[in-house]
């Protein structure tokens, strides 16, 4: 037992503040009950002060004290339940990992294709592009016959842009 004006160890902290009995992720049931964070909250992830009183995010923690590592990148939710800090719920990925992770869920709040207001072209223009590139047109050619760069294309062809727009 802590003395007066002592913390308890994080961990004892931590469980303290987790619901074993949530909710099953509709979209991936096979993943089970989420462990619902109860404790404090910001920007809609559970946060918790670490042993230095650093304020962490409640699913890092649970990596952490699951692994005995702080991760380096982030820790991203397969269930997609911001507060669930059930350790087989988490993965760690990178940016892109992360971002990927994102926009397959559809929880992008930022705009794409047609919706970025400097977009030059529209889903139904870059279909039409990608299909011309498929059998076998240049990328200098309809750059040309767009107006626009041949990076513009090439980064269409590679797929470095108008990834939604699929063939």
């Amino acid at each position: 037992m802590p003395r007066l004006g002592q913390r308890k160890p994080l961990a004892e902290r931590f469980w303290s503040k987790v619901n074993q009995n949530g909710s099953v992720p509709a979209h991936c049931p096979e993943l089970g009950q989420c462990w619902q964070w109860t404790g404090a909250v910001s920007e809609g992830y559970g946060t918790i002060s670490d042993e230095t009183s650093a304020v962490q995010k409640a699913h890092r923690v649970a990596w952490y004290l699951t692994t005995g590592e702080w991760p380096i990148i982030h820790v991203c939710h397969k269930c997609d339940n911001p507060l669930c800090v059930r350790f087989s719920h988490l993965f760690l990925g990178d940016d892109q990992a992360n971002m990927d992770d994102m926009y397959r869920k559809g929880r992008s709040k930022h705009a794409q294709g047609s919706q970025v207001t400097i977009s030059v072209f529209t889903e139904s223009q870059v279909l039409d592009i990608k299909k011309a590139l498929a059998k076998g047109a240049s990328c200098v050619i309809l750059a040309e016959v767009h107006g626009v760069t041949y990076r513009t294309i090439y980064l269409i062809k590679t797929n470095q842009t108008w990834k939604h727009v699929t063939l």
